[in-house]
């Protein structure tokens, strides 16, 4: 069978990981992958897509208007939303199906963007990351050495944080569901 992962998204595609927790093993769709290639694996149990938008905002009859446009250029200070939906294309439910979506080079995490989601009655939280391997809920912690050889722990900042992850623990089959959060351009 053939293996084609459908992504659809607007900038970065080196970017994207989309880690899937499937009885124990990881698969971790790469590059080639996100390229949509042809290869030779079982058909993907998940279809992604990921869309970037540009976020504008107006005050419009004492009414805060948010605007969500196709990313094309982005400038410095720009706010960005990242949105990531995924589809059980398969006949069976999926347990532990993790979605991690890259904070876009050259932009900041926006902290409390990312939101908890809901499937199938069970709740799955936004855990962070400083290195795309490691995560945590927040606050995130991280150890600083001084000059001395003193030890203090200190949390990092949202600006830091370089994947958001969400961990569904029961994907039921043709379940949909989609993650999102914002960041803005630096």
């Amino acid at each position: 069978m053939n293996f084609i992962l459908n992504l659809i998204f607007l900038a970065n595609v080196g970017q994207l990981l989309a880690e899937v927790f499937l009885n124990r093993a990881v698969y971790f769709f790469s590059l080639f992958v996100l390229l949509g290639l042809n290869l030779s694996f079982a058909q993907s149990p998940i279809e992604l897509q990921l869309q970037r938008h540009v976020v504008t905002q107006e005050l419009k009859d004492g009414e805060q208007i948010e605007t969500l446009t196709q990313a094309l250029e982005l400038e410095p200070g720009a706010l960005i939303e990242e949105s990531l939906f995924a589809k059980n294309v398969s006949d069976a439910a999926l347990n532990r199906v993790g979605l991690v979506v890259p904070v876009p080079e050259g932009t900041m995490y926006i902290a409390g963007s990312a939101a908890p989601i809901t499937v199938a009655k069970t709740q799955a939280l936004p855990e962070f990351s400083t290195d795309g391997e490691t995560f945590a809920l927040p606050p995130l912690m991280t150890t600083v050495v001084s000059e001395d050889g003193t030890e203090t722990r200190v949390e990092v900042l949202p600006e830091a944080y370089t994947h958001v992850r969400w961990v569904i623990p029961e994907f039921e089959a043709q379940a949909e569901v989609t993650v999102r959060f914002r960041a803005e351009v630096r």
